[in-house]
């Protein structure tokens, strides 16, 4: 048994969380929806299948009888509201079961550290098995390591085809927005990872193409968990973050620029709902 299950107690869950907030994540673990548990440490990792047909990836590190982190996929962790003062009710759910029944965490290893204790070959087959199974993943051998600044241009197809997969996946039923921006926040991160190593040509193909692929099927969705909104949200403030840092490549600066308009003007057409409305204050201070 985990040994920082006696620092996890009901009065600590409910101090982060509104009783509204509570019941439910109450409500999801007492119908068993927490999947995939496991533990390694003080963090806690699971999968908690939502509303609908929904399934958010759900993380907590727990310490000295406090939450000092927390991340959910759902619409509450990608809007920044998931944190260690304040958490979703899917967070809520691992902690409950956690709390309830530990024997179902299963121990897992640190991924760095599972991948740095094998070989080169062990590596390679490894990749090779995981492809078999998820062929689609073939497409990340073509893009660039965000590790070092790199000298390869990204080409923005292969971005294109994962975003258009992930919608063709989720069969654009009732309720799949979460689902889909579950999937593609993975792909935005690839955008910061280029973005901390300040390569700016290939954050912005991240981005661009993200945003403008979610906004090309946005009429398609009702988007009431504002999922969709929220992917939009991060991909225009990480293409004012590489406008805003570029100063020295106009024509990289230009094509932002075009990105950031045309999300404006989308969100115009739309009727107003809130996309891109930084997007004035971004180009007079920086153009």
């Amino acid at each position: 048994m985990p040994k920082h299950k006696s620092n996890l107690t009901l009065e600590m869950i409910r101090r982060h969380v509104d009783a509204l907030t509570f019941g439910r994540g109450r409500e999801y673990a007492y119908a068993k929806h927490i999947a995939h548990a496991r533990h390694a440490g003080d963090t806690l990792k699971a999968d908690c299948f939502g509303s609908g047909e929904n399934v958010y990836r759900v993380q907590v590190t727990v310490r000295d009888g406090e939450i000092v982190d927390a991340d959910c996929s759902c619409p509450v962790g990608m809007d920044g509201d998931c944190s260690q003062t304040t958490v979703c009710a899917h967070v809520v759910a691992l902690l409950l079961t956690f709390l309830e029944q530990p024997e179902l965490f299963r121990d897992f290893e640190d991924l760095d550290v599972a991948l740095e204790r094998r070989g080169k070959e062990e590596l390679v087959a490894l990749i090779k098995q995981m492809l078999k199974q998820a062929p689609e993943l073939e497409a990340l051998l073509e893009i660039p390591l965000a590790k070092n600044k790199s000298t390869r241009v990204l080409n923005a197809e292969t971005i294109r085809k994962q975003v258009r997969g992930h919608f063709k996946q989720s069969g654009y039923r009732w309720g799949t927005e979460g689902l889909i921006a579950s999937a593609m926040d993975s792909i935005l991160d690839l955008g910061d990872d280029y973005v901390a190593n300040r390569d700016w040509r290939n954050a912005t193909t991240v981005y661009h193409t993200v945003v403008d692929q979610v906004l090309e099927q946005f009429y398609q969705f009702h988007d009431e968990s504002g999922a969709l909104r929220m992917l939009v949200e991060r991909g225009v403030n990480g293409l004012a973050e590489c406008f805003s840092e570029s100063v020295n490549e106009a024509m990289l600066r230009a094509e932002t620029l075009r990105a950031l308009f045309d999300v404006y003007q989308f969100d115009v057409e739309f009727g107003g709902i809130g996309l891109g409305d930084n997007v004035p204050e971004v180009i007079s201070l920086d153009w």
